[in-house]
């Protein structure tokens, strides 16, 4: 096996920085020139790799960067900086087509409901900034800079300033403590971890084998292109040596309406089938059913009842993860249609199609906050998505299209996944089986962009100008 180029490799894309604050901005560039100008500043400043941080060997602990600085593009952002059109017209479709056209033909997606300056062609750039600590002042400081040199280089931002910051507990806005079930990638981390201490992997990142028995790292060439996949085939074009697609998604999520259907259906479903829990352990029930997890993360697949109140754990202690669905394919403990069984089946949903592991993404979302504006009232809250893959539409596109917009691959006629929002409904496999029905404003999609996230010595030579290139 070829061995990761971590230098080269921009870091979150294979570990996740964990920091809990974050802002991103999409830049617009105004020409050429003055692009290569602006990408230049980054590279000066230093663009954080995915080489791993060092680790003090007596304590253990790792020595953590104050901000970490990272950079994306668009294919609009590579036209920009004058990529050769030969090397533009290899990129794959799904990455060239304009934003708002493929999401509303392949996504599903109502594009009214965006906000006006996401999956617009003036957004070239995605600069993120993440910082290690709450309330250090170091993220209002790399903003400073962003701004100076945005106005140096007569770039502009494109839309709002999108801040990110965790919430207690590892949780999301709708309760769910997030991101344990991430694939495991062959070659990362290395075998021996900084200090020579041994960095394992639990069992259920990787891919099941035909027996279930062991789980298996997936190939690198699934998230990162220039190394084999999972088909033993790999992406051969420089541009995108080290890189990855980079999916950037804002849903907003409506926190009361989600609360009041849940109150709503748990009353209903504990009296259709004659349900002894009381309401608060209904509630956690149905939402546990309709997601797969219960709220702290533990996996209903592992753990079907929870009665009683006060159930929810601690999730400073990660949940379980090795699980498969086999044993449950009529889906009387975890529904067909939850949606970590959608996301992740764990095991082929179609007959012919190829297994799991090339359908996994890396997903790195974090929260957001903000005050509504204009005429409404109150704050928005929502997730800002962030995945990355070597194949957007043979992974993110199939999650999100096939499998989460359509129920077919589950057996489930129309159904959607619940989180999807839409008006229809989401079935609870049971005799009878119970029909919960969906709120369309539970999670609104506010904008979407693809990108490419390059390899750093691509964005070097993207910082060049086209006579001095040496790959692209």
């Amino acid at each position: 096996m070829v061995p990761l180029d971590l230098t080269d490799i921009q870091g979150n894309i294979l570990q996740a920085y964990n920091f809990p604050r974050a802002l991103h901005v999409f830049v617009k560039l105004p020409d050429a020139e003055r692009g290569r100008g602006f990408l230049r500043e980054f590279l000066a400043k230093g663009v954080t790799s995915a080489d791993l941080w060092p680790v003090d060997p007596a304590t253990g602990v790792v020595d953590k960067p104050a901000t970490t600085l990272n950079v994306a593009l668009t294919y609009k952002g590579l036209e920009t900086l004058g990529v050769d059109r030969a090397v533009l017209a290899r990129l794959p479709v799904a990455f060239s087509e304009p934003m708002r056209r493929r999401a509303e033909r392949v996504l599903g997606d109502d594009t009214h409901t965006w906000e006006e300056h996401l999956g617009t062609d003036d957004a070239h750039v995605l600069v993120s900034v993440a910082a290690s600590l709450h309330a250090d002042d170091a993220l209002e400081r790399e903003r400073a800079w962003l701004e100076l040199i945005m106005a140096k280089h007569g770039a502009r931002a494109v839309g709002r300033w999108q801040s990110v910051a965790t919430l207690d507990n590892q949780r999301e806005h709708f309760g769910w403590a997030d991101g344990f079930s991430q694939p495991a990638v062959k070659g990362y981390p290395p075998d021996m971890g900084v200090g020579g201490r041994p960095m394992a992997k639990r069992a259920g990142q990787g891919v099941p084998d035909a027996n279930g028995s062991e789980w298996h790292d997936i190939e690198p060439g699934e998230f990162l292109m220039g190394y084999e996949d999972e088909d033993g085939q790999w992406v051969d074009e420089p541009l995108l040596r080290n890189g990855t697609f980079m999916v950037y998604r804002k849903l907003e999520q409506n926190v009361e309406a989600f609360e009041e259907s849940l109150r709503d259906e748990a009353r209903k479903y504990g009296a259709a089938t004659g349900s002894s829990l009381n309401q608060t352990a209904l509630e956690e029930l149905m939402a546990a059913k309709l997601v797969g997890r219960w709220r702290d993360g533990q996996p209903i697949e592992l753990e079907p009842e929870r009665p009683g109140i006060g159930t929810l754990k601690d999730t400073a202690i990660k949940p379980a993860n090795n699980f498969r669905y086999g044993g449950d394919a009529d889906g009387l403990i975890c529904p067909r249609g939850a949606h970590i069984r959608r996301a992740n089946p764990r095991t082929p949903v179609e007959r012919g199609r190829s297994g799991p592991a090339r359908h996994r993404i890396i997903r790195r979302g974090m929260p957001y906050t903000e005050p509504r504006g204009g005429k409404h009232d109150g704050e928005s809250r929502g997730l800002v998505f962030i995945c990355f893959n070597a194949d957007l539409e043979r992974q993110f596109e199939t999650i999100q299209a096939r499998w989460c917009n359509d129920g077919n691959a589950f057996g489930l006629g129309s159904d959607k996944d619940y989180l999807v929002g839409c008006n229809g409904k989401a079935t609870i496999q049971g005799y009878p089986p119970y029909f919960v029905r969906v709120r369309e404003d539970i999670v609104t999609t506010r904008g979407c962009h693809y990108l490419l996230m390059p390899g750093i010595h691509i964005l070097r030579d993207l910082a060049e100008p086209p006579h001095r290139r040496a790959r692209v």
